[in-house]
């Protein structure tokens, strides 16, 4: 080094050159990570909806077996009774029955919405 300081400019635009390929350096790793962020984030997202999807075909399965249970076992009632009874409390009753298969329907039509806003509002 020369003694007017001369040879102090040089070390700093060194040590300069290095702070910024530094700071360069910190932006790129910070960017990665946020991307790693949000693929895993992505990953648990699709997860979790398709977890989503099949306990909504498990229930759904389900409930229409239930369904179709219940509704055979009415319906061999109905036959049992059919002569003590009058043809339209059995037509009343079938038609108790179509309005329980609809409503059974609408809520699992609700629960798919349900699940599908879930997903929509995870994402």
């Amino acid at each position: 080094r020369t003694s007017d300081g001369g040879g102090d400019a040089p070390d700093s635009y060194v040590l300069y050159e290095q702070v910024l390929a530094l700071q360069e350096r910190l932006q790129q790793l910070e960017a990665e990570r946020l991307g790693d962020e949000r693929r895993i984030r992505e990953e648990v997202s699709a997860e979790m909806q398709q977890h989503m999807e099949e306990m909504h075909e498990s229930l759904t399965h389900s409930n229409q077996e239930q369904l179709a249970s219940t509704e055979e076992s009415y319906h061999k009632k109905m036959l049992l009774h059919k002569g003590r009874h009058e043809q339209s409390a059995v037509d009343g009753h079938v038609e108790m029955q179509k309005q329980h298969r609809d409503s059974a329907r609408k809520d699992m039509e609700t629960l798919s919405r349900i699940s599908s806003t879930n997903a929509q509002l995870e994402a």
